[in-house]
């Protein structure tokens, strides 16, 4: 008996060592992803940019040309 409370005294003892590393491990993987999302929107928003710049080139010389 006393030796299964020791057992379940030492696993507790663990989860709480090993608690605040994953809360911080957790909180490095949230902010990776949050830098790779906001990565990942400035290229699509930046090709949309030059979609629309070419767009406005193609008008002015199509209006050029008429």
């Amino acid at each position: 008996m006393e030796d299964g409370r020791r057992k379940t005294e030492d696993r507790r003892r663990k989860m709480e060592v090993g608690s605040p590393m994953s809360e911080d491990w957790c909180i490095v993987m949230n902010k990776i992803k949050a830098a790779f999302k906001a990565a990942f929107l400035l290229i699509l928003c930046d090709k949309f940019l030059w979609i629309n710049v070419l767009r406005n080139r193609l008008k002015w010389v199509l209006l050029l040309k008429i």
